[in-house]
C-alpha cells in the first residue's frame, strides 16, 4: 500500500504525518516515535511504500490552530486506521467525546453497548492501539480502585462512575 509521509513543525516537538491519496489521516505521532509509527503501519496495513511529501496544508493549519488554542480544530480531520471492528467503533466513539471532557473506559463501553464491565480492558486496549495520536485519543481514562481512592470515592460511587 502506498501512503505520504510529511514532517510536520509543532510547538511539541516534530511529528510524523501519514496520509493516504485522499489527504486522509492514517497515522499521526511525534517524530521520537518514529519506530512505534513505522510498527503500527505495519500490524494494520502490512507493507506500506511511504513517499515524503509536505504536509497537506488544510491539515498543518488544522494543527497549528488546535496548537493555538482552538481545541475544536482538529474535529475537521478526516481519519482512517485499519483495525478490528471494535478497534473502529472505539475510535469513532472517542472523537465524539466533546472537546476539554473525559470519560472512563468503563462508560465508554456502556456507550457502545457493553454490560460486562470488563470490556473496559478491551476498549481500552482498542485506544491504546491507535495509530493517530489525536487529542481525542487521551479523553478516555481507566479509572482504577486506585484512582478512586486518592479521588476520595465510594466503592458505590467509583461503580457509578464506570
Amino acid at each position: 500500500m502506498k501512503m505520504f509521509l510529511s514532517h510536520v513543525a509543532s510547538p511539541l516537538g516534530s511529528m510524523l504525518l501519514v496520509t493516504d491519496a485522499q489527504q486522509i489521516v492514517r497515522a499521526l505521532d511525534f517524530e521520537d516515535y518514529k519506530a512505534r509509527l513505522h510498527r503500527g503501519l505495519r500490524e494494520h496495513y502490512g507493507d506500506v511504500e511511504l513517499m515524503e511529501i509536505p504536509a497537506p496544508t488544510e491539515i498543518v493549519w488544522a494543527l497549528d490552530r488546535y496548537f493555538a488554542g482552538e481545541l475544536e480544530a482538529l474535529d475537521v480531520l478526516r481519519t482512517k486506521t485499519n483495525g478490528t471492528e471494535l478497534q473502529r467503533r472505539v475510535w469513532a466513539a472517542l472523537r465524539r467525546i466533546p472537546t476539554a471532557t473525559t470519560t472512563t473506559y468503563g462508560r465508554l463501553a456502556k456507550e457502545l453497548g457493553f454490560d460486562d464491565p470488563r470490556a473496559a480492558i478491551d476498549v481500552g486496549a482498542a485506544n491504546g492501539a491507535t495509530r493517530t495520536q489525536l487529542p481525542s485519543s487521551y479523553r478516555a481514562i481507566e479509572l482504577s480502585p486506585v484512582m478512586a481512592i486518592r479521588m476520595g470515592l465510594t466503592s458505590q460511587a467509583l461503580a457509578a462512575r464506570t
